[in-house]
């Protein structure tokens, strides 16, 4: 099941493949967000499988909306489990910095043995 997530404040967009070209299934998922508390609007596109979800963030937030969708079953327990739209979990950027940091180093080599 492939999924993205996508969120900033008042807006959640989710990426699912199991939508795409299904318009009975977009169809229910965008009938479901819209039921939920503090949801002021849900449109789901078949075509594209996105889920465009606004919200009051004074009345709910991402992850409730997230774990209702869950409970649902329309996303994975692990698309929860993060901290979606929001910064990487400590071990996760720590070891994209170390690849970052290798990658720049070697490019940095590659680069100086062909100028001599």
């Amino acid at each position: 099941m492939s999924e993205y997530i996508h969120h900033t404040s008042g807006r959640l967009r989710l990426k699912l493949a199991r939508i795409r070209k299904n318009p009975a299934r977009a169809h229910d998922i965008q009938i479901m967000a819209r039921r939920l508390d503090g949801v002021t609007s849900a449109a789901a596109n078949s075509v594209t499988g996105s889920v465009l979800i606004h919200y009051e963030p004074g009345r709910t937030d991402v992850h409730a909306i997230l774990r209702a969708m869950s409970s649902a079953g329309w996303l994975s327990p692990m698309a929860t489990a993060g901290n979606a739209g929001q910064a990487l979990p400590p071990l996760a950027g720590k070891v994209l910095d170390a690849l970052a940091e290798k990658l720049v180093e070697r490019s940095a080599l590659a680069l100086l043995g062909a100028l001599l």
